[in-house]
Parts: structure tokens; C-alpha cells; sequence
């Protein structure tokens, strides 16, 4: 029996709902430096189950993280800028620069055979690490795990269990970056600087 790969395609985070005790952005020129365990996230994700292992689930969801990253980063700050490195922070107009580093991109999936198709069961696990300085000293560190799941029809040939993993990355990715974007947002230190 041949294998077939079915390409996942995660969709970025375009709103994030958080608790904030205050109505402003933080205010100033904050500088976003994404690391590069970010930007080259690929895996070929194999089921854990014997059904339907025979086919593999390319992904490539580190565009799609990134945007997302930005997209919270610019809900809460006044005004932000893409940099290319933390050696580009020599300018004296930056507030801060903000670093996001993956720490763990874990995502899994398991099939259930039925009679005429199957279902899926995806679950994605995401730790993300932020570090908020400016030239002096770490103004603001957290690190943060998102996990979900979703479950869906894996299609008569596993063909549609790769939108149940696209789903499942999707959902994680914006468990871990309210988690991230509401302990930010509160941060009192950031606001006085």
C-alpha cells in the first residue's frame, strides 16, 4: 500500500480576546525581533495510530505563527517595527525591543477507524517565550504553553484529517498568545517607561 502526503495548512490568528485592565496601547516604539526557531518551523507529522499510517502530513507553519505574532504584538503596542536582529536595537527611538523565541511546537494526531471512513483527533502543543527589554535591562519575561485539540472526519483515504491538524494548530496558537498578549497588556512596567 502507497502513502500519501497531504499538505496542512495552519491559518494565521487575526484577533486575540484578552482581559485588560487598561484602554490604551503601551505607548512608544517597541522593536519585534522573531527568532529563527520561528521562521523554519517544518514537520512531516506521521498518525501515532495504525490507521491511516501510511500517510504523512507535511506542515510548514511558521508564516502563519509569525503573522500571528504580529498581529497581537501590534494590538498591544502604539507603534511597532520589524527588526532584523537584537544587534539592531542601537537606536535611541526604540522604547524596547520584544524577542519571541520558540521553546516547543508539538503537534499530534491519532485516527479512529468507522465503517465507511474515519475520525481524527489532532492536538497541538505551543510554548512561546517573550522577552521585553530595552538597552539597560529585561523589563518584561514570560514564557507560555497553548494546547488544543479538534476532531473531525479523516475523509475515505485520511484525506481530510490535515484541516483537523491545520484547526488544531490554529486553536493553539491563539491559546498561547492571549495567555501571553493579557499578562502583557497588564504589565504596569511597560506602561510607565
Amino acid at each position: 500500500m502507497v502513502g500519501c502526503a497531504y499538505k496542512v495548512q495552519p491559518t494565521s490568528v487575526r484577533a486575540i480576546n484578552l482581559y485588560n485592565q487598561y484602554e490604551e496601547k503601551i505607548p512608544g516604539l517597541f522593536g519585534l525581533v522573531v527568532d529563527d526557531t520561528l521562521k523554519d518551523i517544518k514537520r512531516e507529522i506521521k498518525p501515532s495510530t495504525y490507521f491511516c499510517s501510511a500517510h504523512v502530513y507535511p506542515l510548514d507553519t511558521g508564516n502563519s505563527l509569525i503573522s500571528s505574532i504580529r498581529t497581537m504584538v501590534g494590538s498591544l503596542f502604539e507603534q511597532t517595527t520589524d527588526l532584523s536582529s537584537l544587534h539592531s536595537f542601537e537606536k535611541s527611538e526604540y522604547k524596547g525591543i520584544i524577542y519571541v523565541r520558540l521553546i516547543d511546537f508539538t503537534p499530534k494526531l491519532n485516527f479512529y477507524p468507522g465503517f465507511w471512513s474515519g475520525s481524527c483527533a489532532a492536538t497541538t502543543e505551543i510554548s512561546l517565550e517573550i522577552v521585553i527589554r530595552n538597552q539597560n535591562e529585561i523589563l518584561f519575561q514570560t514564557t507560555s504553553i497553548g494546547s488544543k485539540t479538534a476532531e473531525g472526519d479523516a475523509g475515505s483515504f485520511c484525506d481530510k484529517s490535515g484541516e483537523v491538524l491545520a484547526e488544531s494548530i490554529t486553536r493553539a496558537t491563539r491559546d498561547v498568545l492571549e495567555r501571553i498578549a493579557e499578562r502583557i497588556a497588564n504589565s504596569s512596567r511597560l506602561r510607565k517607561l
